[in-house]
């Protein structure tokens, strides 16, 4: 029997609108900040397969006070009212820039960044179709999410109760019903995270 593969979204504490709301935003490279993302026509949303990086925790889950929400590829993660088409991909992780492939530069980064496992969405057609949420820096673009894709969401171990019950409540909505509700707690013996399951 094969596993099924999860790709992990970390947001802090205001990525509960990705799931009241059902969207995702979607980001121009050349926002990231850094110097070696190289400009495109195409729009990127950042996933990985990991969901335990304390690292991670820390940098994009606002200091382990936000959550991590967990796709399933295979169900098709983007959706909407727009004809578009995504490429998903995983991330190389080179020494120089002389390794990265032609074409390849929206897949291809430092191996500083290896620890992140990060795997890409990348959208060369929702600029076109769709208004920027951000005008005029025209960073960012929403596309709505497939709601079967999301399988597991885990809340930060610094997470504060009313984010929980608003977790907690969107979940309860039908299209939410299958998703596993996970909390990340700190271990007492090594520095890695644990995930419990909540009932």
């Amino acid at each position: 029997m094969s596993v099924r593969m999860l790709l992990y979204k970390y947001c802090g504490p205001d990525g509960v609108a990705i799931l009241r709301e059902r969207s995702i935003w979607l980001t121009d490279p050349a926002g990231y900040g850094d110097p070696f993302e190289r400009e495109s026509d195409a729009v990127v949303l950042s996933l990985s397969a990991r969901r335990d990086s304390v690292p991670m925790w820390w940098q994009y889950a606002a200091g382990h006070t936000g959550l991590v929400i967990g796709f399933d590829p295979m169900k098709g993660i983007l959706t909407g009212e727009f004809q578009h088409e995504y490429r998903l991909a995983p991330v190389v992780y080179t020494l120089t820039l002389a390794d990265a492939r032609h074409g390849q530069s929206l897949l291809t980064k430092s191996d500083d960044w290896e620890h992140e496992d990060e795997w890409r969405i990348i959208d060369t057609s929702l600029r076109g179709c769709a208004e920027a949420i951000d005008p005029p820096r025209r960073v960012h673009w929403r596309c709505a999410i497939e709601p079967a894709s999301v399988r597991e969401v885990i809340i930060g171990c610094r997470a504060l109760p009313a984010m929980r019950a608003e977790i907690a409540t969107v979940l309860e909505h039908a299209d939410f019903r299958h998703v596993s509700l996970f909390r990340a707690v700190a271990d007492e013996r090594a520095f890695c995270l644990n995930l419990r399951e909540e009932t």
